[in-house]
């Protein structure tokens, strides 16, 4: 134990120069935790010559400053004793993330460093020492000190999650070989965090946390916060990486470097007539959140206004300012009878093949029929079954399409004589 403190002492300063090198104005806290038992809280050194301090659930020892300070706060904390390992994890870090006041937490980049050799406990355990109160996810310090572990359960996990979450605290659990896969596990609970393996003097602490803030650093979640179920809200996200995942519960992009740029389609669906609301979005581990306004519009406000069928030729209604057709019917005035085609296959048969614009871009698909568009050009005629053919597209002669003489016609735009016979641009036989 007291090689464990005397790393801390050590590493503070490492740790600030470690930060330095991703920020300039990098600060640094610290907060023990080693369990209560009443048999140690008076004597819980009894072996050990030098001074111990009692043993707690949680202390806040040094508040979020620059290094110096840290140094000389660190140097003045005494080692405590217990017979089992700390269990009280889950307590220290609900208090760290549910205090940002005491702790001293800056609208930053904000890192929660957890080490350990030890598991943490579930909720539900305490009811094992007649502890029967639900963890409220609240702030208890008591000058620095947090004293109600024996009057409220352990936080769940996922109570856990969601206060880190709320205060865009990205967690780095450093943790001695044998329970790394228990960590890893709750990484997949817990977004926005990782695991690092701490050797036994955790002498590697400063490369580890350097290695997990750059994994971190380059992920990017989006989320929201609670919703009614009548409301469902899923993420399309386009990576960077050229990875893109539709209809998520939540925004997931790896592998992000400064500079690159990510999509994130947000699709909201409710699936009842709800009231006016809102939610946020927030990338977590950043403070910019962006607030939704949900607006929903059960019904068209000029829904039954109009009852007229002639404005669609007696085969439908106006409605919402379109006409709604009866079946059989489609179109703009439902002018069409589908006669059992739909409107793709009627759309088909303005194509000249799969590959063509409809009507070749020159005019309107009508009840399957091409009605070619009136060219601004004078004297310019777009004709043929799919509007690909016009009759100025031909070799000029004299100034004049075609010679004057003969006509322009044809999908491939050639002169043709009153005879028939195709003839050159001067209106003369063609030898061909």
């Amino acid at each position: 134990m007291l090689n464990d403190l005397f790393h801390v002492k050590k590493l503070g300063g490492n740790l600030v120069q470690a930060l330095k090198g991703i920020t300039e104005s990098g600060h640094i806290g610290l907060g023990s935790l080693i369990n209560t038992h009443p048999e140690k809280m008076q004597d819980p050194c009894p072996d050990q010559e030098k001074a111990c301090q009692p043993p707690l659930a949680f202390r806040h020892v040094v508040k979020l400053t620059d290094s110096n300070q840290f140094q000389t706060e660190v140097g003045k904390q005494l080692i405590s004793g217990h017979r089992d390992a700390p269990r009280d994890g889950l307590h220290a870090l609900m208090q760290v993330a549910a205090c940002p006041e005491e702790i001293g937490w800056r609208n930053v980049t904000r890192l929660l460093v957890f080490a350990t050799d030890n598991g943490l406990p579930f909720a539900g355990s305490g009811k094992l020492g007649t502890i029967l109160t639900l963890n409220d996810s609240r702030c208890h310090l008591e000058n620095t000190t947090y004293k109600r572990s024996n009057e409220f359960d352990h936080p769940s996990v996922r109570q856990l999650a969601h206060k880190l979450a709320e205060n865009h605290i990205q967690l780095i659990f450093a943790a001695t070989e044998r329970m790394v896969k228990t960590y890893e596990k709750l990484t997949e609970i817990i977004p926005k965090s990782a695991v690092g393996t701490l050797s036994e003097d955790s002498g590697n602490v400063v490369q580890l946390i350097k290695a997990a803030y750059e994994k971190l650093s380059s992920r990017v979640f989006l989320e929201h916060g609670t919703l009614p179920d009548t409301l469902r809200v899923t993420y399309d996200s386009f990576c960077s990486n050229g990875v893109s995942n539709v209809n998520q519960p939540r925004g997931d992009c790896d592998n992000v470097r400064i500079s690159d740029r990510i999509t994130f389609q947000v699709k909201v669906t409710a699936t009842e007539c709800v009231q006016a609301q809102s939610f946020v979005i927030r990338a977590l581990g950043f403070s910019d959140t962006v607030t939704v306004q949900v607006l929903p519009q059960c019904e068209c406000q000029c829904r039954d206004m109009s009852r007229d069928r002639s404005l669609c030729r007696d085969k439908g209604f106006v409605e919402c300012g379109i006409c709604r057709c009866d079946a059989g019917y489609i179109g703009k005035n439902c002018e069409c009878q589908t006669q059992g085609r739909s409107s793709q296959e009627l759309e088909g048969s303005c194509r000249k093949d799969s590959n063509s614009l409809v009507c070749s871009g020159l005019g309107d698909c009508v009840c399957g029929q091409c009605i070619c568009h009136k060219s601004d050009v004078p004297n310019k005629e777009i004709f043929g079954q799919f509007c690909e053919c016009d009759n100025v597209n031909c070799e000029r002669y004299d100034g004049q399409v075609c010679g004057g003489e003969s006509e322009c016609e044809g999908t491939d735009s050639r002169c043709w004589g009153q005879t028939g016979r195709q003839t050159d641009p001067s209106g003369s036989p063609s030898a061909a």
